[in-house]
């Protein structure tokens, strides 16, 4: 008994996760731009007309986003300059930038969960660079990019929840997943508490309407999604640099004393965008 108690303890027991170290790449500041100086920079294209620019101007204002947000060196010029090339000279800068000075301090490897949809032509194709009938080069972003996003989502965390969430909570989800098999109960799948088992979410600052639907679909308090919030009004979407920002923007990390927050973390939380 006491041998199968011991078991029991240390299969059950909470593990400590701990962030060994983390960077942050943050833009040099001439790629910094302000709503009208990227409504002039339309303008200025000649490719858009009036209602068009209007729509721009109404989009930015209620994108979360805000005056010292970035965008990459290619979207400065006029017109812009976008390929392959520029988009690929871009990912260098944001992930080696990061990543070069992180395993610099750190020396290792960490272990993720990944998932990958590419196989799926949908998911392949939700957001996909094209060029339109007149030759001109852009982003397509597929009606059900939300739904492939929640799917991968789901995928994901479905891999990830019994690496980390109590045992009480996997019995849990298993017993309304078999309540709704087996008996064919009209009840809700059980989504699962993952409070319990993470202090802090670093949500992907890719858009406002994304850190809404994890907040609903994960029931997370207001207080969880700050910091991406915060990390999207001050730095726009940056793509996978942004998770990091959103670490070091966290009330109970300790500030990097030269990080990406140092000259403006006086002016945060605001409530604009909460």
């Amino acid at each position: 008994m006491v041998v199968f108690g011991s078991t029991v303890y240390i299969m059950t027991r909470p593990r400590s996760v701990y962030v060994v170290d983390y960077s942050c790449y943050k833009p040099p500041s001439p790629l910094q731009v302000k709503y009208q100086q990227f409504i002039e920079h339309s303008k200025l294209t000649g490719d858009f007309d009036e209602s068009s620019l209007e729509f721009q101007r109404k989009i930015l204002e209620r994108s979360g986003l805000r005056e010292e947000t970035y965008v990459p060196a290619a979207m400065h010029y006029i017109p812009p300059r976008p390929s392959m090339a520029a988009a690929s000279e871009e990912a260098d800068q944001v992930i080696f930038g990061a990543l070069d000075d992180l395993f610099a301090n750190a020396n290792c490897w960490s272990y993720s969960v990944r998932t990958h949809c590419g196989a799926d032509e949908k998911a392949f194709r939700c957001v996909y660079q094209e060029q339109d009938d007149a030759g001109k080069t852009g982003v397509s972003l597929s009606k059900d990019l939300m739904a492939i996003a929640g799917g991968a989502l789901k995928t994901n965390i479905t891999t990830l929840g019994p690496l980390v969430l109590p045992v009480s909570e996997q019995l849990l989800f298993f017993a309304t997943f078999v309540a709704k098999k087996l008996f064919n109960a009209e009840v809700k799948p059980y989504i699962p508490d993952f409070k319990l088992a993470f202090d802090h979410f670093c949500i992907h600052a890719g858009g406002r309407a994304v850190i809404d639907e994890l907040e609903k679909n994960l029931q997370l308090l207001p207080i969880h999604v700050e910091a991406s919030r915060m990390t999207l009004h001050r730095f726009g979407n940056t793509s996978s640099r942004s998770i990091c920002t959103v670490w070091e923007a966290l009330q109970s990390v300790k500030p990097s004393p030269h990080g990406s927050w140092e000259d403006c973390i006086h002016r945060y939380p605001v409530e604009a965008v909460a």
